[in-house]
This record gives C-alpha cells, structure tokens and sequence, in this order.
C-alpha cells in the first residue's frame, strides 16, 4: 500500500497493486483524513508509480514515460519537450491512454518486471526519476531483451563508464518543461526504494543495501540484515563504486577508496561525495527479489521520514541526516494510546480529539510499516500491514510561536 498526499487538500491515496504483475495501479483509493470517509479514483493510465508537485498536478509514470494531470478534470499538462504516444501502457492489464506530450525517460523495462526505485518533484518543480538501463540487455537473447519483446523502449542514453560502476539503473533530474537538468546524477548507484529531491537539486535515496560502520555490519550476529540506508548527495558530485565483479569494468583493488566500504547488499561498496548515511530502515534486500521493500519520504521541509520496519517506528531525520524523532513501537490494534505528538493518531475512520499535552510518539502501536506519506508538519501516514491498516498521526510541534509579519 503506497501512499501519496494530495499537498493542495491534504487529501491520502493509497496505490495497491492490481496490474502489471501487481507492480502497477489503475485506480486508487482516496481518503479524508478528517472524516474517514473514502472513494475509488480511476486513473487516465495504469502506473508503476506517482507523485504531486506543489500545484496539486499528478505525476503518473509507467516503466518509460511520465504524464502529468490535472485532477479535477484529467486534463493532460504536456511536456514542453514531451512526446506524442498512442495507446501508452505499462501492459499486463494496466489501462494505456493517447499522451499528447509525454516526458520519454532514458531506458527500457526492468528487469524481471521488478519496481522501479521511485520519483519525486521538487518544490520549484524539478522532477527526478528512476530508470532501469542495465548493461545485461546488451548481451541477452533477443527473445529475453525486455524492451524488446514488449516494444517499450525509452530514449537510448550511453553512460559513462568507469571501473567499478555497476549498470542496473540511473538517475535524471528533469525540468518543469522536461528539459533534462541532470543526466546520470548518481552514477553507478543499484536499486531503491524511493528517492527524494529538495530545492537545490540535492538528491535523497534509500539504497537497497546496509549500512555498514567502519566497513562492519552493525549487527554481526544477525543471520540477514534486510535493511537499507538513506543517504543524501550533492547534484553531479557524487558516484557510486562497486566491489563487485559482475560489472562491466571491475575496481581493481589498486583503485579502490582508502577507507572501509560504506554500504553491502544490491551494490557492495563505496558512495563517494555523500552528505551522510543513515542505516537500519525499511525491508530492503531480502535476496535476489525486491518485491517485498518499503518506501520512505519526504516533506516540504527537507524532513525524511523513513521506515524502520525491523524496529516497528518510523524515523523523522532533518536534511542533515539527524534523527529528530522516532514515531511509534511494536503493538497491535489494542495497544497504543490515541494521541501522538500533539494530535491525533487513529485508524483510518476513527476520530481522537487532539490534546496539547502529548508530545511523545511511541504511543502509536505497529508492527509492520513498510510505506509512509507526510502532509508535511500536519499529518504522518504509516501503512501498517502486520496490522491491516493505515495510520493517520497528526504532527505538531513541541513549542510554537506565532510572529506577526509587517
């Protein structure tokens, strides 16, 4: 159950799985988190993923390309460097739709129908996407190219290649035209689990690896640390170095950074030019398939909120990677309190009062919460499927002050 906020209403959507091998969605469900109250939406087309800007547009994208629409009446808003497509489809059952001007990313299909590692726009507009453009496509069958046997091809782009980078996927930052800004601005990076992109281009990702300290997993004893690592890099100044051997141009060891690896798991190795790491979230890397992952996210402040599924919380860290505050532990639906950091947390369709005296949030019970969604400083939503449902925690702050403005 992904979850998306509506920044204009305020309003949640949740995207489940009903097409493309259930890594897609036709239709979503809309929430009021005041009343409860909840309604299906049909999409214009079936999507891999989404994402709003701050107009309130929807950003829908399929393996290749991204549409943007208004909601309210489905109007397309064309790319000014878009493309015109007929009958565009993510395919096995997700609704295609005429695009008058959509945004072709680089690319091809991912492998093994996999999800792709997520999207996000900026607040002045800027959006980034995943892509998959993996070097194995070159070698494959032509009966086994996945771009080619279902013909959904993205615009081709060769990137650069340099020993010890890994090909799975890169990253682009395009503008609010769709003129590319960035190409490849994480080169050699592997699999995600949602990214995320502040006002200055600065990039924010949950790696599909562990962190590790001083080159060491943090919990040796640990038979599988599934956990991933959000990091934050710089546009352009960062690159990504892989230890291992399956890549086009193995690091020789002669080349390799004079320090203890920064992360293992779908890419073993080193990050050069991050800001910092922050390790332990989500449900990342449970073997050779990522269907089973999580999503963190990000508010207008900067603030991540990420997932720490094996802890039973979510994370709040500000745009340094410090740990404000942790929301939520290990409960079912009887446990708990009804308040949570000034406000109120609930199922979906109850309703609490909210009361000024509760500042904490370990009184939110969870159990699995693998995907979440902020209204930025109002609202947290957590997807809790070990507990079969969705939690709406209302945001406040510890102290407030109000300054009248000249």
């Amino acid at each position: 159950q992904r979850l998306y906020v509506h920044p204009l209403t305020g309003k949640l959507y949740v995207a489940e799985g009903d097409c493309g091998v259930m890594k897609a969605f036709n239709q979503l469900v809309e929430i009021d988190p005041a009343t409860g109250r909840t309604k299906l939406i049909d999409l214009p087309m079936g999507a891999e993923d989404m994402c709003f800007d701050l107009n309130g547009w929807m950003y829908l994208r399929t393996d290749t390309v991204v549409a943007r629409y208004e909601m309210s009446t489905w109007r397309e808003i064309p790319w000014d460097y878009g493309e015109e497509l007929e009958h565009h489809s993510y395919g096995m059952g997700a609704k295609g739709a005429n695009l008058a001007a959509g945004l072709v990313t680089p690319g091809h299909r991912s492998f093994n129908f996999w999800h792709l590692g997520g999207m996000a726009v900026s607040p002045k507009g800027h959006l980034l996407v995943t892509t998959c453009n993996g070097h194995q496509m070159a070698n494959a069958p032509e009966w086994k190219r996945g771009e080619a046997r279902f013909d959904y091809k993205g615009k081709k782009y060769e990137p650069n290649i340099y020993a010890g980078r890994m090909r799975w996927g890169e990253f682009h930052i395009f503008d609010k035209h769709g003129k590319a800004v960035y190409q490849d601005v994480v080169p050699g990076i592997g699999h995600c689990n949602g990214v995320g992109l502040d006002g200055d281009d600065n990039v924010y990702m949950m790696i599909a690896s562990r962190r590790l300290i001083n080159g060491k997993p943090t919990d040796p004893a640990l038979p599988r640390d599934a956990s991933g690592t959000l990091t934050k890099v710089p546009p352009g100044k960062a690159k990504v170095l892989s230890a291992g051997t399956g890549i086009p141009v193995p690091l020789p060891g002669s080349d390799r950074p004079k320090r203890p690896m920064d992360i293992a798991g779908y890419v073993t190795g080193w990050i050069e030019g991050a800001q910092w790491f922050y390790g332990g979230l989500g449900f990342c890397t449970p073997g050779g398939c990522v269907c089973w992952n999580s999503r963190f996210n990000m508010d207008y402040f900067n603030r991540s909120f990420a997932p720490e599924t094996m802890h039973y919380s979510v994370a709040v860290l500000d745009s340094a990677g410090n740990l404000i505050l942790r929301v939520g532990k290990y409960g079912n639906v009887d446990d708990g309190k009804p308040l949570s950091t000034g406000g109120t947390t609930t199922g979906i369709g109850q309703s609490v009062p909210p009361s000024p005296r509760s500042i904490g949030g370990d009184e939110v019970a969870l159990f699995y919460p693998a995907y979440v969604a902020s209204a930025t400083d109002r609202r947290l939503f957590i997807a809790d499927a070990g507990n079969a449902r969705i939690v709406s925690v209302k945001l406040d702050y510890y102290a407030t002050e109000k300054v009248s403005l000249k």
